[in-house]
């Protein structure tokens, strides 16, 4: 039986980070040369996707990467509003087109080959939806390493074991309060005073500056926290703390953020008081104190075990085989 080529692959890339990262997980691991389309929306991409059907109404084509043939055979999409775009470029190729996406697309199921939803969001009963626990990610045992070696002399002066907190904010209506980052400053440094620790703090550009503040007059204890406000490295050491940890703290308004630290299979705390994030946020995260995954940040000042899931391989593993049997099934031609 014929092995079909590499495919051609383009990647649809959400303005926000946290959605464009998981497309880009998807295409990383498959293995397979991919491009990244940025895109960026128009006024229109509010609309319903009902009304967008298949078409570029919602980017701003100036300000978006140029989508002109030659079209690729594989695109790897994530979030709602990169769906129209996926499809229309579906409908204007004169070549097979395998769809993959990620998060609902709000739009028929079908119009794509493999659509990758959280538990939480409650996966259909079809061929080609398959459930995940979280997100795709990025975090990978090779760039957990590299990020380990890079950045190791970096925070060397601060005392073992090192407790990352990865600090989100303002999502889905919900507001993360400097009330919220003091209880948090003070759960994070009773758990890092306990273990005769320190703390690797963090923040977004989601998080608010009154809240940023709450949180340094209220950490007692060795830390060190990167300001997004002034920030005094080149980059941002996030997946430098991901590594350097021997257990993370995330908040829980973002599943991308507690996906990635699930995925390093490092202790996992997650602070999430219910005022603060959405009914199925929740779903989520007591998903994973179900099954052994993460605590309560708050509930426990001891560090555990466990062997995490691996949401990638299931991807690339589902992938690879339907992309095959498409190949197989039209003949070669892709």
């Amino acid at each position: 039986m014929s092995t079909p080529p590499l495919p051609h692959v383009w990647v649809l890339a959400d303005p926000r980070v946290g959605t464009s990262s998981q497309a880009i997980g998807i295409a990383e691991a498959l293995g397979w040369p991919f491009e990244i389309k940025k895109l960026t929306y128009s006024p229109l991409g509010v609309l319903p996707n009902i009304i967008l059907g298949k078409s570029l109404f919602g980017i701003d084509k100036q300000l978006s990467d140029t989508l002109t043939p030659p079209y690729p055979n594989v695109i790897i999409g994530a979030g709602r509003r990169t769906a129209p775009v996926a499809k229309y470029i579906k409908s204007q190729s004169n070549d097979p087109c395998f769809l993959i996406h990620t998060m609902d697309p709000e739009t028929s199921y079908s119009d794509f080959d493999c659509v990758f939803l959280p538990e939480h969001d409650g996966a259909a009963t079809q061929d080609f939806v398959f459930p995940i626990l979280g997100a795709p990610h990025r975090v990978t045992a090779s760039k957990i390493q590299e990020a380990y070696q890079k950045w190791r002399l970096q925070f060397s002066q601060l005392p073992d074991p090192k407790i990352a907190v990865l600090v989100g904010g303002n999502s889905n209506g919900k507001t993360f309060t400097p009330d919220h980052a003091t209880d948090l400053a003070m759960k994070a440094t009773a758990l890092a005073t306990a273990l005769d620790g320190s703390l690797l703090i963090t923040t977004s550009r989601r998080t608010n500056s009154n809240a940023i503040d709450a949180m340094k007059a209220n950490i007692n204890c060795p830390y060190y926290m990167y300001d997004w406000r002034a920030p005094d490295l080149a980059e941002n050491p996030y997946m430098g703390f991901l590594a350097l940890a021997t257990a993370i703290v995330v908040t829980g308004d973002s599943v991308s953020m507690v996906s990635e630290a699930l995925a390093t299979g490092k202790p996992l705390f997650i602070f999430a008081p219910d005022e603060l994030v959405v009914p199925k946020f929740r779903q989520f995260h007591q998903q994973l104190y179900d099954r052994g995954y993460a605590k309560k940040l708050g509930s426990s000042l001891r560090l555990w075990q466990y062997q995490p899931p691996d949401v990638m391989n299931k991807i690339t593993t589902i992938v690879h085989d339907s992309f095959i049997k498409k190949w197989q099934k039209l003949g070669a031609t892709l």
